[in-house]
């Protein structure tokens, strides 16, 4: 264990125990969920932490908390930016989904629907706003139905949200129009008819009165959509032959076919040829059940070519986090709910592995000395979001992208001690994960590691701490222990960057120092904030690429 220099008795404004505030920013700080005290965020960081992060936390375990609490919580935080500055709130929301930021769309969507309600928005002008941006942020069909089951529930069918679905059906081409109703036909409750009956839309051509007339009445009319012809073509088929010259010939996508078409290996064959990439990283447990992926098949080549395709990754936005899952089950064998299991194909594990680094922007190395530690105190070893990744496993993750960019670099995880975790730049993505995993136990002190940094007199530019925030087991406050180290060291610039793992309302870096940022985790641009940072920027810049799922026929 490592010996902590600061024994003390008392707080005082240089050495200050975690259970207690900093005397004289008592209103600054909180108390978090293990009763530590910590400096809280301000409404924006919060806002954006909820929007990447989500709802689950896993710092809530052990107090008998909940995701609908968090969230209910949360919903209050967007309530407040929407009062303070409606306009920015929702470029904040638009902009963080639209960029692929975030490993799930649903607060996102959550947050526009609460933008849209007159009871939570009662600015007019930021409802018709938030109005504007529905085919921004809702991209799919699929995301369609979930915001309508969100502002339904929220505010009820009015006439801001009615134009927001005219236009989400009006500013789509016949083309898009057609494949969006044809492959999601329902979700959440509701189906296209219903929403088609709801809203009203205007067709502004027969070819766009007839599509809807197929999605709300089920009138199908030959020769409208490509698309449509083939569902109904697809309706009719007896063979998985007929099936697969369907699929070559109209593009239909799996949802689009008869259920009973869909475990053959020609017809997985036949949809793998122009399936969308999240589709894709979705289906390889399936393709391989099948028999489709197998070693040195033509098809596991197209699989492993997209993968490793910069430009394609790119334009499909897929989020870091969703291929490391995929990384994790599909490298397993199996399932996370144990339906079924297959043979892996090392290639394609070797093409996850490469897509995963593939997501995040290049960034040029700074050069600089980075120590990095990651929380791996009980809380940091909750799944995330119910799926088999722990939270550790997916900071140690991001952290391997870090080390990829940096050459001079120390990777450690800590709870009440510090210790060298062992990762390398050779590590794979499985042996990282796993050797983050391993759960220390007994508390939390996010000072570690700048005591660490000036027990072992370390030359640091800037101190990278992964954590949820949950710190209380330390006799100095984190920021504390940073003043420190520059004093003692000598490095007036060392900076300490905090990328936090759950949405909550605090943070370790004290808010007054420009020497110290929060992020936040799972952030595709975390990488290229993170290298601005350390260079001694201090913007938060996003992507602006457009991603939309558009027909493929």
């Amino acid at each position: 264990m490592a010996k902590n220099i600061y024994s003390l008795h008392g707080a005082s404004r240089k050495t200050t125990p975690q259970n207690q505030p900093i005397p004289g920013r008592e209103n600054e700080m909180a108390q978090n969920a293990h009763g530590g005290y910590v400096f809280t965020v301000d409404k924006w960081t919060l806002l954006e932490r909820f929007l990447i992060l989500g709802s689950e936390n896993p710092a809530y375990y052990a107090s008998g908390g909940s995701a609908e609490k968090l969230t209910r919580e949360h919903a209050k935080n967007v309530i407040a930016c929407l009062k303070e500055d409606g306009k920015r709130t929702v470029d904040v929301i638009a902009g963080i989904s639209d960029a692929g930021r975030a490993p799930k769309n649903d607060p996102a969507l959550f947050a526009l629907a609460l933008a849209m309600s007159p009871t939570d928005s009662p600015v007019i002008e930021t409802r018709q706003y938030a109005a504007s941006k529905l085919p921004v942020v809702a991209r799919t069909g699929t995301h369609l139905f979930s915001f309508i089951s969100y502002a339904t529930s929220l505010r009820g069918w009015g006439a801001v949200l009615a134009r927001a679905v005219k236009d989400w059906y009006a500013v789509k081409s016949p083309r898009d129009l057609a494949y969006q109703l044809a492959k999601y036909q329902q979700r959440e409750g509701w189906a296209q008819r219903d929403i088609l009956r709801l809203a009203h839309p205007k067709p502004e051509d027969e070819v766009r009165s007839a599509i809807y007339r197929y999605a709300a009445k089920g009138e199908y009319k030959p020769d409208v959509s490509r698309v449509i012809d083939g569902v109904e073509l697809a309706k009719k088929a007896t063979s998985a032959k007929e099936i697969i010259k369907i699929v070559s010939d109209y593009g239909l996508t799996r949802e689009m076919i008869p259920t009973q078409f869909l475990n053959d290996a020609a017809v997985q064959e036949a949809l793998l040829q122009k399936m969308p990439l999240t589709a894709l990283i979705r289906n390889l447990g399936n393709m391989s059940k099948s028999g489709l992926l197998v070693p040195l098949s033509d098809a596991s080549k197209l699989v492993t070519s997209r993968l490793r395709d910069a430009e394609y990754l790119r334009r499909s936005r897929v989020h870091p986090l969703q291929v490391l899952l995929a990384y994790g089950t599909y490298g397993a064998g199996h399932g996370q709910r144990g339906n079924g299991s297959w043979s892996v194909v090392p290639a394609v594990v070797d093409a996850l592995m490469d897509a995963f680094y593939g997501t995040f922007a290049n960034v040029e190395p700074t050069g600089q000395n980075l120590l990095v530690g990651i929380d791996l105190s009980g809380s940091m070893t909750m799944n995330w979001n119910g799926t088999a990744l722990t939270h550790a496993m997916i900071a140690a993750a991001q952290a391997m992208v870090f080390i990829r960019t940096e050459q001079n670099y120390d990777i450690r995880g800590f709870d009440k001690q510090f210790v060298d975790l062992k990762i390398t730049a050779k590590d794979t993505l499985e042996s990282a994960t796993k050797k983050a995993n391993r759960g220390l136990g007994g508390g939390t002190d996010c000072s570690l590691p700048m005591i660490y940094g000036i027990q072992n007199k370390l030359n640091v530019d800037c101190f990278t701490v992964i954590t949820d925030n949950e710190t209380w087991a330390g006799n100095i406050q984190p920021s504390q222990a940073l003043v420190k180290y520059r004093k003692e060291r000598n490095k007036p610039n060392a900076k300490l960057a905090v990328i936090a793992t759950a949405a909550t309302p605090f943070s370790i870096a004290d808010p007054k120092d420009m020497g110290m940022m929060d992020f936040v985790g799972f952030d595709a641009n975390v990488p290229v904030l993170l290298a601005d940072f350390m260079r001694g920027g201090t913007s938060r810049r996003s992507g602006s690429d457009d991603e939309s799922e558009v027909a493929t026929a």
